[in-house]
């Protein structure tokens, strides 16, 4: 399976009386955009607004953020699932619109606290505040309940990404990267001196308002699965978690930082076996099967040397962490977990954590994971 990215970037945005790309400017008729999404009756309004770079600006209640992007060959539809029937991405080529975004705003519960400074020292802490950003405020018609609003502001965002991807088409692109992963038989006789390496990808589905979409569904009841990283890439992975305490984007997950990381390094330090996708469950017992059936998969299937894991979420996430490293640990499993840090600095003027007299090893399984942090 192969995936092609077409890249092309955008400098700027400028309001035009024609939505076209021009060189690296983005040329927008808002007019034309608004009426587009204000055909969904399910909003009462529809306002865009343009946040860029360096301007006095704060984006307030944000509920996503999209990179545009469209299928230009191959399999499948932009963000699968999500406006047609699913079908399977991650081939071909797509459109990349590099530099913008569409972010989504509303009035959800949780959105908040999610707000986004075009300048000033909080636009240091975001990559987003560095785009041209098409921001759209979605207004509840009356009477929807706040599901339906969520997902039709899902559906709003897709389908402006998408507009504006449309930009591109019949354009030369300024660079092109390939993705491609050859099927694991055709890999056997690969140097064997090189790691097989596998990433484990957490994603956090507990309910309305709270979920990860793949293929556009829900990943509640997700059993660990196989899946090519390449379909991440090409849209395949929608966030709609919009009351979490944490949030990773659409345009997160479209430019999976890990992925990107493994590909590049394939064939040359490493060999990128293949992702493994798996839902932050709520029960103690699902989390542990989680990770008996991540294990298996890793060794017993894939035959892997080494597992890299994400966590998407935040608190009882961890528990999904440690307890897959222990049970890949035991397998033999070489594990490296990557987990956000929000401890703070430590203060000078507190004195060090006395250490524990020694004693016999807790039972706990904690004890044998903290080896694996």
């Amino acid at each position: 399976m192969k995936l092609t990215l077409h890249s092309y970037p955008v400098e700027r945005i400028e309001d035009s009386p024609r939505t076209e790309l021009d060189g690296r400017g983005l040329l927008l008729n808002r007019v034309e955009l608004k009426d587009l999404l204000g055909l969904d009756e399910r909003f009462r309004s529809v306002e865009i607004d343009l946040a860029r770079p360096g301007e006095s600006c704060r984006v307030i209640n944000i509920l996503d953020i999209f990179e545009p992007r469209v299928k230009v060959s191959g399999e499948g539809e932009t963000f699968p699932g999500i406006l047609g029937d699913a079908g399977l991405v991650g081939s071909g080529v797509t459109n990349v619109l590099q530099g913008v975004s569409v972010v989504t705003c509303g009035p959800l519960e949780g959105a908040e606290d999610a707000l986004l400074d075009m300048t000033g020292p909080c636009a240091d802490l975001s990559v987003f505040s560095g785009l041209e950003n098409v921001v759209l405020t979605l207004n509840p018609a009356d009477g929807l309940s706040r599901t339906g609003f969520a997902k039709a502001a899902v559906e709003t965002g897709v389908r402006a990404a998408h507009y504006l991807g449309r930009t591109a088409e019949g354009k030369t692109p300024e660079s092109a990267e390939d993705f491609e992963l050859p099927p694991s038989a055709e890999r056997s006789g690969e140097d064997s001196a090189l790691p097989r390496i596998a990433y484990v990808y957490f994603l956090y589905s507990h309910g309305d308002l709270r979920d990860m979409l793949v293929y556009g569904r829900d990943t509640r009841a997700l059993a660990p699965t196989l899946i090519h990283p390449n379909e991440i890439m090409d849209g395949a992975v929608v966030w709609a978690g919009f009351s979490r305490p944490t949030k990773n984007m659409t345009y997160d997950n479209q430019n999976n930082g890990i992925i990107r990381s493994l590909y590049r390094d394939d064939g040359e330090t490493l060999h990128y076996a293949a992702t493994i996708l798996a839902n932050h469950h709520k029960l103690f017992a699902e989390k542990a099967f989680n990770a008996e059936q991540v294990a298996h998969l890793a060794k017993d299937i894939l035959g892997v040397d080494s597992v890299v894991i994400t966590k998407d979420g935040g608190g009882q996430a961890d528990t999904d962490l440690m307890l897959t490293c222990e049970r890949c640990e035991e397998k033999g499993i070489k594990t490296t977990i990557l987990a956000m840090e929000f401890a703070g600095r430590a203060d000078p003027r507190r004195a060090p954590s006395p250490t524990p007299a020694p004693g016999p090893t807790p039972s706990s399984p904690w004890a044998t994971a903290r080896k694996c942090s």
